[in-house]
C-alpha cells in the first residue's frame, strides 16, 4: 500500500543532484572514479527512451478516435511551434546574456569549422519522415520515431477492433518500460 507522505520521484532527483554537486566539491578530482556509475545510469535510461517515446505516441494516438485527429493534429501542431519558437527566444536571450564561451582560450591546433550547408525548408520537412523507422531509433532520431509513432497509432485508430489487440499490447509494453525507468531511478 503507498503512503500518502512518499517522497516523489522529482524530488529524489533534486536531492541527488545537489549531493551529487556536494560531494564533488567536497572530495574533488578523485571523485571521477565512480563516473562510471552515472554513465551505466545515463545508459539505463537512454535503453528505454525510445521505446518509451514511441509507445506512448502510439498510444496516444491509437486512442482517440480518428474522426477527432484533425481537431487535435492542429492543436498539437501548433502547440509545437509556439512551445519551440518559445525555446529559441528564451536560447537567445540565454546565450545573448550569459555569452558561453567567451574568453575560453582555444586549444592548441584548434580550426574553426567551414560555413555550415545552407538547409531548405524541403529538406527539413522531408527529413521528418523516416526511410527505416528502426534505424531512425538506433540513431535516436526522435522527431522521425514521433513521425512514425503518429502513423502506426493514426493507422491502429482506424483499423478499429482489428487494431484494439495491437493497441492493447503496446499499452502493455508501456507499462513494461515505465517499470524499467521506475527501477533505474
Amino acid at each position: 500500500m503507498l503512503r500518502a507522505n512518499r517522497v516523489s520521484l522529482t524530488t529524489w532527483l533534486l536531492v541527488a543532484m545537489v549531493l551529487g554537486i556536494l560531494v564533488g566539491w567536497a572530495v574533488g578530482p578523485p571523485i571521477g572514479s565512480i563516473k562510471f556509475i552515472g554513465d551505466i545510469f545515463l545508459r539505463l535510461v537512454q535503453m528505454v527512451v525510445v521505446f518509451l517515446v514511441l509507445g506512448c505516441m502510439i498510444q496516444a494516438i491509437g486512442g482517440i478516435d480518428p474522426r477527432g485527429l484533425g481537431r487535435m493534429g492542429v492543436k498539437v501542431v501548433v502547440f509545437y511551434i509556439g512551445t519551440t519558437v518559445l525555446a529559441v527566444i528564451c536560447a537567445i536571450i540565454m546565450a545573448n546574456l550569459f555569452q558561453p564561451g567567451v574568453g575560453v582560450p582555444k586549444p592548441e591546433g584548434f580550426t574553426a569549422p567551414g560555413q555550415p550547408q545552407e538547409v531548405s525548408w524541403v529538406s527539413v520537412i522531408v527529413n521528418m519522415f523516416p526511410r527505416n523507422p528502426v534505424d531512425a531509433m538506433a540513431r535516436m532520431d526522435m522527431f522521425q520515431v514521433i513521425v512514425f509513432g503518429i502513423f502506426v497509432g493514426i493507422a491502429l485508430g482506424v483499423l478499429g477492433e482489428r487494431g484494439k489487440r495491437i493497441y492493447e499490447l503496446v499499452c502493455d509494453f508501456n507499462e513494461v518500460m515505465i517499470r524499467i525507468v521506475n527501477m533505474v531511478m
